[in-house]
């Protein structure tokens, strides 16, 4: 999974050790990590990118913008918690919101999920509240599948499906 994506204005590289200070401000940005469990400290930050670069089962791409190199955020491919389906996940820094950055690239990581890896589903989960990142999952075609509680807040699970 050590492919390099490009769209017309961004660019997704795998994650590597040398982008832990790049991880770090999105993981600082409290905007950013408003639904995300809130922002990750130095130490705990630490132990997390650590975990990041060592996971078998999830594969993260940093993504930056290709006309000047700046930082965008991160997105990833992960196996979802019921270990059979495969999650797509989106942190970006909240400068870049509201700019189409993340329908740029999380449509490239569900055509690479459906096309090259060949899963049938790809899921998302959100909180209930986090009113854009359901708009995306809808206008990427998403539909809501079930609700539940987690991480102490109420989570949306949102499922595509591969229509051949």
């Amino acid at each position: 999974m050590n492919k390099v994506f490009k769209t017309a204005r961004c660019t997704l590289r795998p994650l590597s050790k040398r982008d832990y200070s790049d991880v770090q401000i999105i993981y600082s940005d409290s905007t950013t990590r408003l639904f995300l469990g809130g922002v990750i400290e130095s130490d705990e930050f630490r132990v997390k990118f650590e975990n990041l670069m060592s996971s078998d089962d999830s594969f993260h791409w940093l993504v930056k913008e290709v006309s000047n190199g700046s930082l965008i955020g991160l997105v990833s491919l992960s196996k979802y918690h019921n270990q059979e389906d495969i999650e797509v996940s989106y942190q970006l820094l909240s400068s870049q919101f509201s700019k189409g950055y993340a329908f740029e690239v999380v449509k490239v990581l569900i055509d690479y999920s459906f096309l090259d890896l060949k899963h049938k589903r790809v899921l998302a989960e959100t909180q209930s509240k986090n009113v854009r990142s359901i708009n995306l999952l809808e206008n990427l075609g998403f539909h809501l599948d079930s609700k539940l509680e987690r991480f102490g807040e109420e989570q949306s699970i949102y499922v595509l499906s591969f229509q051949s």
